[in-house]
């Protein structure tokens, strides 16, 4: 069978078939919770939760899991179930434990079921014969599919979308992504079967934010704590690890640490660093630093700024992924980051590209009469050049910029500047006019200052400080 042959290879991870446990600290939401229960009453075919990590998707189906009146089937899913037979001998386990009957279980421990498969073609069969008994079954059930970001396999895509046509009435697939899915959600949306979570609906609330707050013991200065919400904007992620950096800190230096929260704090970064940096391409990743420097922007400003680096193709990506807040005004859509992310990006960039975006951003305002925002751009711009040209005096003084505490010569961040276009050893050695060896002296360097072991995370390092 093909579970068993699962299991001969490699062991069963138990957690991907069983919901996860809530957190120590959790805030109920009743008001989600009764639109999620009424949903399930109401037979809605498709629960759909969509929206960056760390914004409590997963709770949320946990929470509904845990107080389920119905049989359900829960899997966690990772890239490896992009193999048709991993998937299929998950979701028959998952079955087995998800207090079917015995005839439903019956028929996925026997008989077609457990046939051994190789090709790739015949195991998504397989997953979808397995879907088709469940879409078959004519008691209520809830079907779990946590990450289903993860599937990028195009025909268990297409298996999903036929599965979710044919669910009978009273049975659920309840969906946590942090990136769209190609599936029919127009199709849904236009039946009434489909109920929609996103980042605005699963944000904290500025009550659940301060109810949080006090029960993690942080106490902020009533001065200091709108600023730090709006800061936060209801990342129930960020909420949790802003109370730990808090409470780590000396009672003396917690109030000015609160005031000057950013997304660069670095259990924040790190966090998005993770969770969102590391998972775009490095077209997208530069595209969007560069566009965090307006506060919000359009499809117009994102071309003036990125120039000839402009596709659209580009927003439409940072759009799948759900790192765009969207406000349309009129037939034009207008854009911005969450203030965290919009910090997290920024400081990717180096002080001359962020001069550069801001003289881009303040002709764009200028044009369209936005005097105000275009001299405030102007105003960060004049700053960040008198920031390059200290940079420069420094580095022709010392010879090293001392950048968050790691000195970095004007030699190793030549290096790193190549690294980053992704030069080879000799093509460094030849624009630097410096031999092979010497370059692997100075990586040598680079690496023990950054405590980095590989040319890519000597990269994110270097952004993750600013010297790059």
């Amino acid at each position: 069978m093909i579970q068993e042959e699962r299991d001969r290879i490699v062991p069963f991870l138990v957690a991907k078939v069983h919901p996860p446990g809530l957190p120590d600290l959790f805030i109920r939401r009743p008001a989600i919770e009764l639109q999620l229960k009424s949903a399930l009453r109401e037979e809605k075919k498709v629960l759909y939760l969509s929206a960056p990590p760390g914004y409590g998707k997963t709770s949320t189906l946990a929470l509904l899991a845990a107080e389920a009146d119905r049989p359900h089937i829960w899997l966690t899913l990772d890239m490896f179930d992009n193999a048709p037979g991993n998937l299929a001998a998950y979701l028959a386990r998952a079955v087995r434990e998800g207090g079917f009957s015995s005839e439903v279980i019956e028929h996925f421990t026997t008989g077609s079921a457990g046939t051994s498969m190789t090709e790739e073609t015949q195991q998504a069969g397989h997953v979808f014969e397995m879907l088709s008994i469940l879409s078959a079954e004519k008691n209520p059930f809830l079907l779990f599919l946590d990450n289903l970001h993860e599937i990028e396999n195009k025909v268990l895509l297409k298996v999903l979308e036929e599965f979710i046509y044919y669910l009978p009435h009273g049975c659920c697939l309840a969906i946590a992504t942090r990136e769209d899915i190609p599936l029919p959600l127009w199709h849904l949306r236009n039946c009434g079967n489909l109920i929609e979570l996103r980042q605005e609906e699963l944000k904290a609330s500025e009550q659940e934010m301060q109810q949080f707050l006090a029960l993690s013991g942080v106490a902020i200065q009533q001065e200091v704590s709108k600023a730090l919400l709006q800061r936060l904007g209801g990342w129930w992620s960020c909420l949790r690890l802003f109370s730990v950096a808090w409470l780590l800190r000396p009672e003396k230096e917690r109030s000015i640490f609160a005031e000057r929260f950013r997304g660069t704090e670095r259990f924040i970064a790190e966090f998005l660093l993770d969770s969102i940096y590391t998972h775009l391409s490095s077209e997208c990743s530069q595209a969007a630093s560069l566009l965090a420097v307006p506060d919000f922007f359009n499809e117009d400003l994102a071309q003036t700024i990125l120039g000839p680096d402009f596709s659209p193709q580009v927003l439409q990506i940072l759009r799948q992924h759900n790192l765009l807040i969207i406000s349309d005004a009129g037939q034009i859509s207008r854009y911005r980051f969450h203030p965290l992310l919009r910090d997290y990006f920024r400081y990717q960039l180096s002080p001359s590209r962020q001069r550069d975006a801001h003289l881009a951003a303040a002709d764009w305002f200028d044009k369209r009469k936005f005097i105000q925002r275009a001299a405030r751009h102007r105003e960060y711009a004049l700053k960040l050049l008198s920031k390059c040209s200290q940079d420069i005096k420094l580095r022709n003084t010392t010879g090293e910029t001392n950048i968050s505490g790691v000195k970095i010569s004007s030699r190793e961040l030549d290096l790193l500047e190549a690294l980053e276009a992704g030069l080879s050893n000799e093509d460094i050695g030849e624009k630097l006019f410096i031999s092979t060896g010497t370059v692997k002296w100075h990586l040598h360097n680079i690496y023990e200052k950054l405590d980095a072991r590989s040319r890519t995370e000597a990269i994110r390092k270097a952004h993750l400080l600013g010297i790059l």
